[in-house]
Order: C-alpha cells, then sequence, then structure tokens
C-alpha cells in the first residue's frame, strides 16, 4: 500500500488530478501512508480544480467532519455543489441533503430534488431514494405516490437499504395508490 500511496502522488504531481483524489484518499484515510487531513484537503482541492468530481465531494465531506470550522458547511455546500456539477453521484446526493434542510445555506425542496436527480441519473442509488422521498411528501416536486415507488426500487435494485425500507413501508403503510403496480 504505500508503494500505491507513492505512485498516487507521482501521478498527482506529473499533474492527473485523479492521482491527487487517489493519494488524498491515502492520506484522509491513513492507507500506506500516515493520516495527513490537512495534507489530503489540499490534494482533494487539486483533483476538483482538476475536473474530478469525487475529490470535491471528498473535500465537502471534510469541510462537514470540521465541526470547529466557520462556515464549513456552507463550505461543503460549495465543494458538493461543484462535484455535483462534475457529475459526482455522492455530491449530489449530499448536495440534495444540505439543500433539503437549509445546511449550509437557505432551504431549497426545488434544487434538492434537482440535486437528487442528478445523482440518480449517475446512479446514486441513496440519490433515488432521496428523490423518491421528496415525490412521496410533495416537497419541491409534485407529491406523486407512484414516481415515488419507481424511485424507491431502483434504489433497491442498486444496493440501498433505504430505498428497500422505504418502499417497504409504503407496502406496510397500504400507502399505494390503486393501479401502482410494483
Amino acid at each position: 500500500l504505500p508503494k500505491a500511496a507513492g505512485l498516487f502522488l507521482r501521478a498527482c504531481e506529473d499533474g492527473w488530478a485523479k492521482g491527487c483524489n487517489a493519494r488524498g484518499i491515502a492520506l484522509w484515510r491513513g492507507i500506506g501512508v500516515e493520516a495527513d487531513v490537512e495534507t489530503a484537503a489540499d490534494l482533494f482541492g487539486k483533483a476538483c480544480k482538476g475536473g474530478v468530481g469525487d475529490g470535491c465531494g471528498n473535500l465537502g465531506d471534510i469541510f462537514v467532519a470540521r465541526k470547529a470550522m466557520a462556515n464549513r458547511l456552507e463550505g461543503a455546500r460549495y465543494f458538493y455543489t461543484e462535484g455535483c456539477r462534475l457529475h459526482d453521484g455522492w455530491s449530489c446526493n449530499e448536495l440534495g441533503t444540505m439543500l433539503d434542510h437549509g445546511k449550509g445555506g437557505e432551504v431549497d425542496h426545488a434544487a434538492a430534488a434537482g440535486a437528487f436527480a442528478h445523482g440518480c441519473e449517475g446512479s446514486h442509488a441513496l440519490a433515488c431514494s432521496n428523490l423518491g422521498l421528496l415525490h412521496e411528501h410533495g416537497r419541491g416536486v409534485l407529491k406523486n405516490i407512484g414516481r415515488s415507488v419507481e424511485l424507491y426500487g431502483l434504489s433497491c435494485e442498486r444496493g440501498s437499504g433505504v430505498g428497500c425500507a422505504r418502499l417497504g413501508s409504503l407496502f406496510l403503510s397500504g400507502g399505494l395508490p390503486g393501479g401502482v403496480d410494483v
């Protein structure tokens, strides 16, 4: 593992942004090297600037984790926005969650729905489930239980236990309208 971490550093130094992200992950998690969150954050920033969406998302995660940092949620929201713009499903899901709950800025259910939809289109299972929840309750989108069922089912198929549980809850509560076939 130390050799891999060294190779990622070399790739980053040679200008390959994905190498910066990979080295950042190794440093953040202490994989093959001693953990160093500050250097990991710098590398994630390079990856994000280099067009690597998950680098932006990883930097957003670091901002969320920094409890003592002023404006940490605003920073996280910024980096999740950048990651989502670069088609990183994780970033889209995290951005949608922040928008839905007003973390790091104003509540914006419609924008949350857009972020979750973008994440779901990018195959992020939890983003599909979260979009389904907005449809179930009519937050930022028209209330549409049938669409919720579709999204929960897709989320469940993609491996999200949350999607499976939400779909199961609709069945249990009898919340499925007539004509919805699952």
